[in-house]
């Protein structure tokens, strides 16, 4: 009997020790959780904080660039008054000592004039002893049939946005007949704007060989005659002073 106490006592403390392992083995397991949650909440937290820091670094970015796209936009707005400015600079009649439309037209006859937006902004050039109208603008590209660029006239100020080809339009022929207009500026026609010069020479000696046939100004011959007919005239009397014929002033000449 004692015998079954002391196996009964013993088996009593071999099911306490496993229980007591069991419990150690859970505490273990439940330390282990608790660490793990712990890490992937402090893990969350600095993700959180990550996260806020980038809306915070985004926003301001956004703010950066709103700011420098209003930048830009100012800038643009500055240099396209810079340009309207030198455009009207380059055109405009009052101007004292710059070259524009006054001095050209009283070296050459043609009375020039830039024409408004809603006319794609011309040039128009007006003969003032004959009436011949004709404009250029910003022509198309015989390759790529696009008009590049804008002024074909403004290549001192602005090149790198001057047209590569001119737009030539005849307007009025004024009291020119249509026989004595040449040929070619008789229709539109477009070229290339580095030729700009050789069309006004072209222009003008036309202009001046269709005034000389009306009679509008002298020709070389006619010039060479009246001076050498006002030397033969010229020559004084016996009292010294000059004769009638040479004394009398030649008549202005138009041109």
């Amino acid at each position: 009997k004692v015998y079954e106490v002391a196996m009964a006592a013993t088996k009593m403390q071999e099911a306490m020790k496993e229980k007591q392992r069991a419990q150690e083995t859970l505490i273990s397991d439940l330390r282990r959780d608790r660490d793990f949650f712990q890490k992937e909440a402090a893990r969350t937290h600095e993700l959180a904080e990550e996260k806020g820091n980038m809306k915070v670094e985004i926003f301001k970015l956004q703010e950066e660039l709103v700011q420098k796209g209003t930048d830009m936009l100012a800038i643009q707005k500055a240099n396209r008054k810079l340009r309207d400015d030198l455009k009207i600079a380059l055109t405009n009649t009052d101007a004292g000592n710059s070259f524009g439309p006054p001095q050209f037209e009283s070296i050459s006859g043609l009375r020039w004039r830039k024409l408004g937006q809603d006319q794609n902004n011309k040039h128009e050039f007006k003969h003032v002893l004959t009436g011949f109208t004709f404009t250029i603008e910003a022509g198309e590209d015989p390759k790529t049939h696009a008009i590049t660029g804008e002024d074909p006239l403004n290549y001192s100020i602005l090149p790198d946005q001057v047209s590569t080809h001119c737009s030539y339009t005849p307007t009025s022929l004024g009291i020119l007949p249509l026989e004595k207009v040449e040929e070619m500026l008789r229709e539109e026609m477009e070229f290339s704007t580095k030729h700009i010069a050789h069309f006004f020479t072209k222009v003008l000696e036309f202009l001046m060989t269709a005034c000389q046939e009306l009679g509008f100004v002298p020709t070389e011959e006619e010039e060479e005659d009246d001076a050498g007919g006002g030397e033969d005239g010229g020559g004084e009397d016996d009292d010294g002073e000059e004769g009638e014929e040479g004394g009398s002033e030649p008549e202005p000449v138009v041109r």
